[in-house]
């Protein structure tokens, strides 16, 4: 074959200098190894179609000359996927979309193919049933979205974790506060529970967390930051604001049970509105304000985990002090995805699934493309599935305008002092009543 004809043409993308690419555009006619799935890499000089330069973050098709074709025989096919390197570091990432050379190309029967002595006759061509590809991700995230609880899997949860979170309280010897939150806990996630369920939500389900308290999951790609904030607060505000009238009732019958189950309440459900991940505050004010910038978001887990951090290690509560820790833990991961959403969203991806239940393919797959730019090569298929979801729903998840988000944040902070008042009160009589 004419050395003057490429080996393979190619899209490429390459990565923008905030996601580890270079920092100078790369011109028509440079040399740049690649990885093709062998051991080592591949050398081949790039000629960018209808253009001299390409820019960091650009998306150009290439021809390719590889320096070394015979490497390479019988290897190559339309669809796999290769990365583009400078050393140990990669710059950019591309997909075949033509090979030209016979040679390379790959064949399931030998024929006439001429097959290099140093190269090893294959089945397949690398790259095809890789566990990694976009089609198996496409599989996973399909499942993922088909998944339907049974009503009897989710009581069943319910009543598993319920009977573990008793057994937990019992061997910390906090069996007594166990039997006063328990009927708290469940009103505040039925509170989620229903909030969910009227914005349209499926697959939930509610469960005990043993020494930490409930929680309420469900999956929904299409909503609003409001919505999502309005779900937040309808865990702890019904608690707080029945918890006011027992809590009178009790001091003017001086029932002591009765005070004793409204400051159960006013303090689990204050508790929970106060501006810290994985507290219902903490995500009231993440849908509202911070949401609205990578750095924010990064900026507001990273405090909110030191925070917590701080306070439990002084209050001895280890428990909690492995949540602050955790949160710490996954602030670089967050980060990752929240920019990877927040550059979609510049980039004017509008992300809307046509039944809330569904990811569109060609979203996923735009999706999908900027986060393999992120993360590393062999992130197994069903994270990359969920990640997809989770950048989906973000998306979705558009922060109120700025009457919104003053009308949300002031019945935040109102239903708060309402409950940090009303403790106050009810614990300043018990002790008068004695």
């Amino acid at each position: 074959m004419d050395r003057s004809d490429p080996d393979f043409e190619a899209d490429i993308r390459f990565l923008s200098t905030a996601e580890g690419g270079r920092r100078d555009p790369i011109r028509s006619g440079c040399c740049q190894s690649h990885d093709l799935g062998l051991a080592g890499l591949n050398d081949a000089t790039h000629e960018y179609t209808d253009q001299e330069w390409v820019s960091p973050g650009d998306t150009v098709h290439t021809r390719l000359w590889l320096i070394s074709p015979e490497m390479q025989s019988r290897r190559l096919s339309v669809g796999m996927r290769f990365t583009v390197q400078e050393g140990a570091r990669v710059i950019g990432r591309g997909k075949i979309t033509k090979v030209l050379n016979p040679r390379l190309e790959f064949a399931t029967e030998t024929g006439d193919e001429i097959v290099p002595d140093s190269v090893p006759s294959i089945e397949k061509p690398l790259g095809h049933d890789d566990p990694n590809s976009d089609e198996a991700v496409l599989a996973e995230l399909e499942q993922l979205q088909n998944k339907r609880p049974s009503w009897w899997g989710a009581i069943g949860l319910l009543l598993v974790s319920l009977f573990l979170y008793m057994g937990a309280a019992k061997l910390s010897e906090a069996w007594e506060g166990v039997l006063m939150f328990i009927p708290v806990l469940l009103l505040h996630e039925l509170g989620h529970y229903v909030a969910m369920r009227c914005f349209g939500y499926r697959n939930l389900r509610m469960f005990f967390i043993p020494l930490f308290g409930a929680a309420v999951s469900g999956q929904h790609y299409n909503v609003a930051g409001w919505k999502k904030a309005v779900v937040a607060l309808m865990g702890p505000a019904p608690g707080i604001l029945l918890a006011v009238p027992i809590g009178i009732v009790g001091l003017v019958l001086a029932e002591p049970i009765l005070v004793n189950l409204s400051l159960a309440m006013l303090t689990l459900n204050g508790f929970n509105l106060l501006p810290f991940l994985p507290l219902d505050g903490g995500w009231v004010v993440h849908a509202v304000l911070f949401v609205r910038h990578p750095l924010l978001d990064a900026a507001f887990r990273l405090a909110a985990g030191l925070i917590l951090l701080g306070v439990m290690i002084l209050l001895h509560q280890w428990c909690l002090v492995a949540i602050a820790a955790l949160i710490l833990l996954t602030v670089p991961f967050a980060w990752r995805l929240a920019r990877v959403a927040y550059r979609l969203g510049q980039e004017g991806l509008v992300a809307l699934s046509p039944d809330a239940e569904t990811i569109p393919t060609e979203d996923a797959l735009i999706i999908l493309a900027a986060l393999r730019a992120v993360m590393p090569p062999q992130t197994p298929a069903k994270m990359l599935a969920q990640n997809i979801a989770s950048v989906f729903e973000t998306l979705n998840a558009v922060p109120p305008g700025v009457v919104g988000s003053v009308g949300l944040l002031a019945f935040h902070v109102g239903i708060f002092l309402m409950a940090l008042v009303m403790t106050v009160l009810l614990s300043v009589a018990q002790l008068q009543l004695g």
